[in-house]
């Protein structure tokens, strides 16, 4: 983002997760993130983590799972350089409700705790198809770290528009 040529927010983010089918409702999951963000105070942030989760509502109309697990994360403190990693504990829900046959709404939350700081993100969304393949999707993305480098914020919040190309 930018305000009058001056640039003011400024994130590249990837994730991933693969899950492994156990029973009808549970998995084992292994996942990685990575996340640069120019304006949080860390140059980048990175984990790698595994566990377990289960679905605990899985219609056709609602999905709500949960999971848990344990990995690894390091990090880069963008004002002194310094990098760091250590062992953290990691949980997370994930929310869908079909209200219609074209729009739903959506709810991520995850936390990632270590012995350096807790990072919390949730994501909240509505999702209108307006093809078989075409969404339109806005939402809210509110991140917060319990220690953030010194000077900075501890919430950020992120609002967006998506196009959605589902395949």
């Amino acid at each position: 983002a930018a305000n009058e040529g001056l640039t003011t927010a400024e994130r590249y983010g990837a994730n991933w997760q693969s899950d492994y089918k156990l029973t009808e409702r549970s998995f084992w999951f292994g996942g990685l993130r990575y996340e640069q963000d120019e304006f949080s105070g860390f140059d980048y942030q990175a984990s790698l983590s595994t566990g377990y989760g289960y679905k605990f509502i899985d219609t056709d109309k609602v999905k709500f799972a949960g999971q848990a697990g344990l990995g690894y994360r390091r990090l880069k403190d963008g004002i002194t350089g310094a990098t760091a990693g250590d062992m953290i504990g990691t949980a997370g829900f994930d929310y869908e409700n079909q209200l219609n046959d074209s729009t739903k709404v959506l709810d991520q939350f995850r936390i990632e705790s270590g012995s350096d700081h807790t990072l919390f993100a949730n994501y909240l969304g509505v999702e209108v198809k307006m093809s078989t393949v075409l969404s339109l999707a806005v939402g809210l993305d509110v991140r917060s770290n319990t220690k953030p480098p010194a000077g900075l914020k501890k919430t950020d919040t992120l609002t967006t528009a998506n196009l959605v190309y589902s395949f």
